[in-house]
């Protein structure tokens, strides 16, 4: 599936694979989201998750809505570091 936010022509596809994380105790999962009118397609998600963000071309980037728990921090860190603060991450 294609999103395209807002009036910005540029598409952030995202995959919401059916993965389940069989540990318990372990880091929380979240929902990911990338808000498609800010993204500029730096790659700097694709290096900090590289599980989680594919830049697939210089106009496109996808991304699992729904990452494995054990990519939880990298993700956080993704959108920490994105300069467009693009990323957003709750709880799932």
């Amino acid at each position: 599936m294609t999103h395209h936010a807002g009036h910005h022509d540029t598409p952030v596809q995202h995959d919401t694979p059916d993965r389940h994380d069989p540990r318990r105790g372990g880091p929380a999962r979240v929902k990911v989201a990338v808000h498609g009118g800010r993204c500029q397609h730096y790659g700097i998600c694709q290096q900090e998750a590289p599980e989680v963000f594919a830049l697939r071309s210089p106009t496109r980037l996808t991304y699992d809505t729904t990452p494995a728990a054990q990519d939880t921090a990298a993700v956080h860190q993704a959108a920490r570091l994105c300069p467009a603060q693009a990323i957003t991450v709750d709880p799932a």
